[in-house]
């Protein structure tokens, strides 16, 4: 299924409906409707950032592994770059403040559920680390003062110094939950995709 709002072409594909529906059948607390809306709403931030900055995206498809965002041909800044990766996160921060805020006045378990999604939501985007949010923000920030070359040095650095801790915290997670292999997975992934993009680069 598509639709078309003005220049951008929105595309649901049917791996994503089969993967919201098995998520949603599967879960029995409840969680998983706020853990989506949480997701839905941190795109949301990058989408109306690129809005706001007449960048309107091509295209934007939700598949199985979530939102690919397909940018138009308008050029952004670095700075302008980095602001739209960071509107992400800012979404889930003020989200999980107003959520905090709601619970002071209604007694309602799931506000302070969700208000601790995105608050978890934001912070784990904002790890420097490509393909992350906070990766691309800290890319664009260094490609303002140094050349192409340099600034993958440094990330791969600051990326390397990154995962080392966050692998060790998943395999402690793995190890003292007995199934949670959430974070091992995120590790790799992006392990992977670090592996793969200075393959490609050289």
């Amino acid at each position: 299924m598509q639709l078309r709002i003005g220049k951008t072409v929105f595309r649901i594909g049917f791996p994503f409906a089969a993967a919201v529906t098995l998520m949603l059948l599967l879960d029995k607390s409840g969680a998983a409707v706020s853990a989506l809306v949480c997701c839905v709403l941190h795109e949301l931030g990058h989408l109306l950032c690129l809005f706001a900055l007449s960048a309107p995206p091509e295209r934007v498809t939700l598949g199985a592994f979530g939102m690919r965002i397909d940018k138009s041909s308008a050029e952004l800044s670095y700075l302008h770059e980095a602001i739209t990766a960071l509107a992400g996160p800012l979404i889930n921060f003020l989200l999980a403040l107003i959520l905090f805020v709601v619970s002071k006045f209604i007694i309602a378990p799931w506000l302070l559920t969700s208000a601790a999604l995105n608050l978890c939501t934001g912070l784990f985007n904002l790890i420097p680390v490509e393909p992350l949010d906070g990766g691309r923000a800290l890319k664009n920030a260094l490609l303002i003062r140094f050349d192409e070359q340099r600034t993958e040095k440094i990330i791969n650095v600051v990326s390397l110094i990154t995962l080392i801790p966050l692998t060790l915290g998943g395999i402690a997670v793995l190890k003292f939950s007995g199934y949670n292999f959430t974070l091992l997975l995120v590790c790799i992934y992006i392990a992977a995709y670090l592996l793969m993009k200075n393959r490609a680069g050289k």
